[in-house]
């Protein structure tokens, strides 16, 4: 063999050396690309769960204000409601005490009666039925907050289910 056969197989050697040590190279990189892969998408679900759950907090925070609210007008429309039962009570308390008036007045106190008679006869046609006319109203405001409490109760334990859930799954 001579010096010219012996480099041309060196160079040969080498090239085919070089060939083999790319394809391995590349071999690996291959390999390693559904490891790179899979670390991306556990980060990307990583990032996406952490996501998910800033939305459920701020979503809760937001279901907290919303029922502090009405239960701030809930309170305040029952106390409505309460305040005319007693103004209601107290006009019927009234009306009873000016009978009673009425009734242990001699018969020649015509002019005294007739007052009471008048007194009695406007808070009966014009005081009670107008708070009479209030209630119905008000009640309903009360039963229509007390049912939206209710609902958002509800919608602030599934959010709170759903946050439970992402954090055990981090």
């Amino acid at each position: 063999m001579t010096r010219a056969t012996q480099f041309n197989t060196m160079i040969l050697f080498c090239l085919l050396a070089l060939g083999a040590f790319e394809q391995t190279l590349h071999a690996q990189a291959v390999a390693k690309e559904p490891e790179n892969i899979t670390a991306l998408r556990r980060q990307f679900e990583s990032e996406l769960r952490k996501l998910r759950l800033e939305l459920l907090q701020q979503s809760l925070e937001f279901q907290e204000w919303k029922i502090r609210r009405l239960e701030g007008e809930a309170q305040q429309a029952a106390l409505e409601q309460q305040r005319l039962m007693r103004e209601e009570n107290s006009l019927q308390q009234a009306l009873s005490e000016l009978t009673q008036q009425m009734n242990t007045l001699p018969p020649s106190a015509s002019g005294q009666t007739s007052e009471l008679e008048a007194m009695k006869t406007e808070l009966n046609d014009q005081e009670l039925p107008r708070l009479r006319a209030k209630r119905p109203a008000i009640d309903q405001r009360v039963s229509e907050l007390t049912d939206a409490l209710r609902r958002e109760e509800i919608r602030q334990r599934d959010l709170q289910k759903q946050a439970n859930r992402l954090k055990s799954e981090q």
